[in-house]
């Protein structure tokens, strides 16, 4: 890879345009995706568990802009980085310190803080972490990734189709606000996504948890 990294949050996910669709994909280039046998991996110790929740403690109320904060399986920190309101970028370099890492990040456009976008989730297989975590003033969620997992890029994108489709519609007849497809449309896309059999296979799992909860 060489372009950039963008981890990208969401403000407006839903615009009234049936030309919009959700997530960015196509800003960096994948390079070569990790194959072979899918596995979870043990990646919470207690010490990072400790500088996991420590690291969001400070970031999860930040509504100005974006921090990332990367650690290693036993807790050490190998990358912060500050972005602006709606992402955070990385160079190939610092790409490359988070295989295997656990990196956690706010999303200060949603109060109580939104899912992930497709940027996030592509970005977290393409460097090979172990977890990808997104903070928000209610909501904590969690990615993780099995060992060697594969492309999933076509699957995540054909589910992102289908939760925009059945969205539009709810908006369309009045049984959905865009304020409450904005609030869900991700969360149901990561849900179905890690639902899906081959996705199960694999031992991708993900999580999303209130504060305080």
């Amino acid at each position: 890879m060489s372009e950039a990294l963008r981890l990208e949050s969401i403000g407006a996910v839903l615009r009234w345009s049936p030309k919009h669709l959700p997530g960015k994909h196509d800003q960096y280039t994948h390079g070569s995706w990790a194959q072979g046998r899918g596995g979870k991996r043990d990646v919470r110790t207690a010490k990072l568990k400790a500088a996991v929740a420590d690291a969001e403690s400070r970031i999860r109320d930040i509504r100005s802009h974006e921090e990332l904060y990367a650690f290693d399986a036993n807790g050490n920190q190998v990358l912060y980085k500050v972005g602006n309101q709606d992402s955070v970028s990385m160079s190939p370099t610092e790409g490359a310190l988070l295989k295997g890492a656990t990196a956690t990040h706010n999303h200060p456009l949603d109060t109580d803080g939104s899912s992930f976008s497709m940027d996030d989730i592509l970005v977290a297989q393409v460097t090979g972490m172990a977890e990808m975590r997104a903070v928000g003033g209610r909501y904590t969620h969690s990615m993780k990734l099995p060992v060697g997992a594969g492309d999933m890029t076509s699957l995540m994108q054909a589910i992102n189709r289908d939760v925009t489709a059945e969205t539009w519609i709810a908006i369309g007849t009045g049984t959905m606000s865009v304020a409450e497809a904005n609030a869900r449309h991700y969360h149901e896309l990561w849900t179905r996504f890690v639902n899906t059999p081959s996705v199960k296979k694999q031992g991708w799992s993900y999580e999303r948890t209130e504060r305080g909860g």
